[in-house]
Formats: structure tokens, sequence, C-alpha cells
């Protein structure tokens, strides 16, 4: 009995616990929108990494290099 107690009020305090609101940034490029709970220049700076790779398997592909690599927006 003092086990189940025990599990209940574990279970009931976990779900009491509030959850923190998760600030997320959006970047927008020519390829992707990129949601993250990372900071804006961390995310910025993976649009960039993402539209380069983008930009070299375009041209491994022969598809052609892209306009841009830089984010539209964050």
């Amino acid at each position: 009995m003092k086990i189940s107690i025990s599990l209940f009020a574990a279970v009931a305090a976990a779900f009491a616990t509030p959850v923190a609101a998760a600030e997320w940034h959006l970047a927008r490029t020519e390829h992707f929108n990129i949601y993250s709970e990372d900071t804006r220049e961390a995310t910025a700076e993976f649009a960039r990494e993402l539209e380069r790779l983008d930009e070299a398997l375009r041209i491994i592909s022969g598809i052609g290099p892209s306009k841009e690599d830089t984010p539209e927006s964050i």
C-alpha cells in the first residue's frame, strides 16, 4: 500500500510541475524554414550551414548552385 501511495504521489508531482516555455526562433532561407530552441545566432549559423550543404549537393548532383546562402530573416 505504501508503494502505491508513493508511486501515485511521484506521478502526480511529475504532472503537476509546470513546463518551462521555450523560446523558439525561426530562420528562413531560400530553401528552408528552420525552427529552433537554440539561440538566435546559432539558428542563423545553422541556416547558413544548411544552405551551404544544399548548394554543395546541388553542384554534385548537377542541379546547379543556389542564389543565396544566407538567411532571409530571423
